[in-house]
């Protein structure tokens, strides 16, 4: 198929799909974090190939709403954004989770959205230190004072603020940043000394090679044949490894795709149909391949089946989860 605007050949994965947006609408992605962070590297490897699935497509394209953990992005996707298929909105996986029970984020019903996929990913969660502060292991970590960087709200503050005191430790959170990119460069420079949403590539890949530490993994499906720590394992109360499960559960939206509320149906599914047929594509596979991403694509109505789990979540979970990030 030829699209008409283009002139370009449109390559289709099965039966066509029909859009039934605006013929040849622009579509924007809209992603709640700055420029070069994980979350807007996946909504770029989207936008330079999802428009092969939706034939009657204009042009895709990715704008950057960073502000408070993308709390700002998730607000106006809740309130203003136009449910016509041309805004895509990629927010914290956090708060799907953290809707239940932290109040930064209370009177925000994150089921309201149409939930199109997730790319997500393989790669663990990671806490690391600048190999120059001399930390080994978990002790170390956990009795030496340092500061770790972390974004005003969402996961990476989540993370770290539950690993701090699961291990009652006493380093610094420095808040305020608007994504794991600005971190990183923070940490380049020397101003802070480390962070808890390092992913595996990024030891080689961001930093230096031997510049950082790993010390503990913090993920919800970790990778058993690292040599760190899972923090789970380091709980003291046993009771308590349920809630950590719980709150790492939200890695499951892991660089989540959503339309606005009220979203036709028929507009979802042809989202959904062209997500689905995406992150199953060569060209695509190869490009993340590319830029180490490592996918685990996670589909629109599977995420809905997590969200409606948590919303059942009992109150004395919530409670308990919500005090241990206190």
């Amino acid at each position: 198929m030829i699209n008409k605007k283009t002139g370009r050949a449109v390559i289709l994965a099965g039966a066509a799909i029909f859009a039934p947006i605006s013929a040849y609408a622009d579509i924007v992605i809209k992603v709640g974090f700055a420029v070069g962070g994980g979350y807007d590297v996946n909504a770029r490897l989207m936008a330079n190939h999802l428009g092969r699935f939706l034939p009657e497509a204009g042009s895709i394209y990715v704008e950057n709403v960073d502000g408070a953990g993308s709390l700002r992005l998730a607000k106006m996707m809740l309130a203003k954004e136009p449910a016509d298929g041309t805004v895509i909105g990629s927010i914290s996986s956090w708060f799907p989770v953290g809707a239940t029970f932290d109040p930064a984020l209370v009177g925000l019903d994150f089921s309201q959205l149409s939930w199109i996929g997730g790319i997500g990913t393989t790669q663990e969660r990671l806490c690391a230190v600048s190999s120059s502060l001399g930390i080994a292991d978990i002790s170390d970590f956990a009795e030496q004072t340092f500061q770790l960087g972390a974004t005003t709200s969402g996961t990476t503050d989540v993370i770290t603020r539950l690993v701090q005191n699961t291990l009652h430790a006493d380093f610094e959170i420095v808040r305020g940043f608007s994504g794991t990119a600005p971190v990183r460069a923070a940490i380049i420079r020397g101003e802070l000394d480390g962070y808890c949403s390092l992913r595996v590539r990024d030891l080689e890949k961001v930093f230096e090679p031997g510049t950082m530490t790993a010390i503990l993994q913090a993920s919800y499906r970790p990778n058993l044949d690292l040599p760190y720590p899972l923090l789970r394992d380091l709980v003291e109360a046993p009771e308590d490894i349920e809630i950590v499960d719980f709150i790492l559960s939200h890695e499951l939206f892991q660089y989540s795709f959503a339309l606005p509320p009220g979203t036709p149906e028929d507009i979802l599914t042809v989202y959904r149909q062209a997500f689905d047929a995406m992150v199953q594509d060569p060209e695509f596979l190869a490009e993340a391949e590319k830029l180490r991403m490592q996918p685990s694509p996670i589909t629109g109505a599977e995420l809905e089946d997590h969200l409606d789990r948590i919303q059942k979540t009992p109150l004395e979970v919530l409670a308990r989860a919500g005090a241990m990030l206190d």
